[in-house]
């Protein structure tokens, strides 16, 4: 069984942000535009409420970050 991770005000800041954002944000989004830590964005994804993936436009390494099924639970809660 996982083990249960209490949210930090950071966390929940950024699963919101995700949640909201079904085709996924990107890295400058979240830093930049809502002003979000990298450490809460690792913790996100360190407890697997987010996951990341990467894509290729006009020859630039994207990468973006989605919610989880088990991050949105956690948000709910």
């Amino acid at each position: 069984m996982a083990r249960r991770v209490k949210l930090t005000d950071e966390m929940r800041k950024v699963l919101g942000i995700l949640a909201s954002c079904p085709e996924g944000a990107t890295l400058p989004l979240l830093l930049r535009t809502h002003g979000c830590s990298s450490q809460a964005i690792g913790q996100c994804l360190d407890h697997k409420y987010a996951r990341e993936g990467r894509e290729n436009v006009s020859g630039s390494d994207i990468m973006r970050f989605w919610i989880t099924e088990a991050g949105g639970k956690a948000l709910a809660k």
